[in-house]
This record gives structure tokens, sequence and C-alpha cells, in this order.
């Protein structure tokens, strides 16, 4: 694949899943943003959450950590009775997670067009 078809496919495609703009904005693996989509606004324990992707713990846990990372998750802590705690995930608000993509959208526009405009070579003489 040329990197001139990669572009056309970057730009030509329109977005049909949430996971597809969830890894490019953020950076994250298809794994990842999955597990996003299993959150929902009420805290989950990272057991429940394992549970409902079938995947193992400690790799649902390094999953939702990168989510809290990026701003996609938020952890609560909830205290146990016979004492400890334990940590809850719930998604972020999807008015959050939007405004953060449009504004990637928005630099990557800006930064691109100043790039074509300053920056891009002249033809060879």
């Amino acid at each position: 694949m040329t990197a001139k078809t990669k572009m056309r496919g970057l730009l030509g495609n329109s977005i049909t899943e949430p996971c597809g703009l969830l890894c490019c904005a953020f950076g994250i693996k298809n794994s990842v943003a999955k597990i996003y989509l299993v959150l929902t606004e009420e805290p989950l324990p990272v057991d429940a959450v394992a549970a409902k992707v079938a995947r193992e713990r400690s790799v649902v846990q390094r999953y939702l950590q990168e989510l809290v990372d990026n701003n996609l998750a938020i952890r609560e802590v909830r205290s146990l009775e016979r004492g400890g705690y334990q940590y809850l995930y719930r998604r972020n608000s999807s008015e959050v997670i939007r405004k953060q993509i449009l504004t990637q959208l928005d630099n990557w526009y800006r930064e691109t067009r100043k790039y074509l405009l300053e920056t891009w070579p002249a033809p060879i003489q």
C-alpha cells in the first residue's frame, strides 16, 4: 500500500464505529477501545468489566488504566465494609470525549494546513 493510498483511505472513509475513532484520536489499541465501550455511567469494579469482555483481570486492569490516562474513563475508590478499598471505573461523559476529539481534529487541520501552505516542498526545477 502506497502513502497515497493510505492518505486516501484515511481521508476518504467515513467513520461507522466508535472504536476506530477512539483508536485514532487517542492512540489506543482496538482492545482498549472495546473496554471503553463496555463501561457505563454506573461505576464498575475491574472483575465486572473483565467478565463482560472475557479477558483476564490483570489485562483489563492495565487497559482501564490506559483509559484513565487518556481521560476516557474515571477511576473512583470505594471503601469496603471489612476494610480495604476497591477501584471502580466508569466512562467519562460523551460530551467531554467529543470535545477532546474535536479539539484534536481542529489542531490537526490547522497544523496540516500550515505545513502545506508554508513548508510543503516547492517543485524541483
